[in-house]
């Protein structure tokens, strides 16, 4: 009989992986009043920020961009409770609008809260840089680490989303969420750990994240970055390096996303990547350290 249950679990797990929609697309809302002035959010509160003109725009053509990578398929389109992303959203239904089967509104996805009003923002800013994006908290508001907390419960529902009988399976998910919201949400599915999350830049107003299924991942998350619909992830991390003469420097590594996971194993690689960035000799960097100046211990 436990046999049979545990067979039953397992099944019930496969058949939720191969049910996982075929394109996740994750979009930052369009340029809002506070990308152009942040003096706005000690006057108005996050949530109420809305799109200029120009971010407009921006969500017609993403609309436009995301029609040409699905066709006639299916969309179930999640949006952020903030109303940025509900002009992007809405914004994107002009192109989108025969497709789309289900909205509906997650405040799991919205920006980090960052205080009511944001008084003292730019010196908040200074502490954040000095203790980083994922740990730092702002007054009377959220760390990065408590909103990768609630986009983990997102992600639960996106895992759920066609099991559920009584609904139509959707291959395509859309969610217009924001910046560092994509970011961790991308942590989640791809496992990266918090040093690699820091690495990853801000997407752009309106840029595409589109995640494609890969079953041949044995995971509970099977997707990869699809950069031939969706725009790059950039990434970047200061490493020390030691030259041939001993003298130790800070260069940045590009493209650190590139590197295989474990990705502070891969020093040869990073070796190479770095002679080719900086246009060096080859064997002129004889060692690079991931941990220089950095709160961890290294495991030999």
């Amino acid at each position: 009989m436990v046999h049979t249950s545990l067979s039953l679990a397992r099944q019930y797990e496969l058949d939720k992986r191969r049910l996982l929609p075929e394109y996740i697309i994750l979009v930052r809302h369009g340029e809002s009043t506070a990308n152009v002035d942040s003096s706005v959010l000690e006057t108005l509160g996050d949530n109420r920020i809305e799109l200029t003109q120009r971010g407009s725009s921006q969500a017609l053509d993403a609309g436009k961009r995301i029609k040409q990578l699905v066709g006639d398929q299916k969309v179930h389109m999640f949006v952020s409770p903030f109303q940025r992303a509900y002009q992007t959203a809405r914004n994107l239904r002009h192109a989108l609008e025969e497709n789309i089967m289900w909205t509906t509104v997650d405040a799991n996805i919205r920006e980090q809260d960052m205080g009511n009003l944001q008084t003292n923002f730019c010196q908040q800013r200074k502490e954040q840089q000095q203790i980083g994006r994922f740990y730092y908290r702002f007054h009377n508001g959220e760390s990065g680490a408590d909103v990768f907390s609630r986009v983990s419960v997102f992600w639960r529902t996106i895992q759920e989303l066609n099991t559920n009988p009584t609904c139509e399976p959707v291959p395509v998910v859309v969610v217009v969420t924001h910046g560092l919201t994509m970011r961790l949400l991308a942590m989640r599915v791809f496992g990266w750990s918090p040093d690699t999350f820091e690495s990853v830049w801000n997407p752009d107003n309106c840029h595409l994240w589109v995640l494609k299924k890969n079953l041949g991942i044995p995971t509970d998350r099977p997707y990869d970055f699809d950069f031939t619909h969706g725009d790059a992830v950039k990434s970047s991390l200061e490493v020390q390096v030691t030259l041939r003469n001993g003298e130790k420097q800070w260069k940045i590594l590009e493209d650190y996303l590139s590197l295989p996971a474990p990705r502070t194993w891969q020093k040869e690689i990073a070796l190479q990547n770095l002679t080719q960035q900086y246009k060096l000799n080859p064997g002129e960097i004889v060692d690079v350290d991931f941990f220089a100046n950095k709160q961890f211990t290294k495991f030999l």
